[in-house]
Formats: C-alpha cells, structure tokens, sequence
C-alpha cells in the first residue's frame, strides 16, 4: 500500500515540475529573428522613415497575449529609398494555442501592412 502512495506522489511530482517547466517558458521565442522572452505570444515590426528622411527605423516589439510590450528591439539606418523618399510598414504575427475536446493545435496569425479597424471586415481564407 506504501508503495502505491509514494508512486502516486512521484507521479504528481514529477507532473507538476513537466507543467511548471512549460509555463515558465524555457522554450526560446522569436519574432522577426529577434529572441524573446518566453510568455511572448505575438510579434509587432514597424518599419519608417524619420521626419527629416535621412534614416530608416525599425522596431520589433514582443507582446503577450493582452498586448503589453514585453521587449522591444531597435535599429535605425541610413534611409536606403533616399533623402525624398518616405516609408512605413508595420507587420504583426502571432501564434495561438487552443484545446478543445482534448485536442490542442496552434493557430498562426500574420498580418503584414494592413490596419484593420473592424475585424468583422477581414475576408475568410478558408
């Protein structure tokens, strides 16, 4: 009977640190070949020109899944399109993971350039 009760509690234990790994991230995320911390769920770039169009910036941001900035990467460089030329262009990405029924699956989310005001708009793909 002693036995069966330390098997048990072996099992719940190791069950628990499988669980508290997998939530604690120790899987690497990446958005836009950037690394992320680990509770990054989405990805945000946004690419434009400076006021005085002389250099280019960029920004990746890493977000969880309300959105907030968990960390962000910043580069600025000479403006390649030239000094009259002006350039924007944000690109998000995101992957969702949902269980229904006992079966999980990852749904992936990319959206390049576009600004959606009304998500009822978007066209179904499928």
């Amino acid at each position: 009977m002693s036995g069966k009760i330390v098997l048990v509690l072996l099992v719940a234990v190791i069950a628990q640190v499988l669980t508290q790994s997998e939530l604690s991230g120790d899987k690497g995320v990446k958005c836009f070949d950037r690394e992320c911390p680990s509770l990054t769920t989405a990805c945000k770039k946004v690419v434009r020109t400076s006021e005085d169009k002389k250099s280019l910036s960029t920004v990746i941001y890493c977000m969880d899944a309300q959105d907030m900035v968990l960390k962000d990467f910043r580069q600025s460089v000479e403006n390649p399109f030239g000094p009259h030329s002006t350039f924007e262009s944000t690109s998000f990405s995101g992957t969702y993971t949902s269980n229904h029924g006992g079966h999980g699956g990852s749904i992936n989310v990319n959206i390049n350039n576009n600004n959606i005001d009304d998500p009822n708009s978007l066209e179904d793909l499928s």
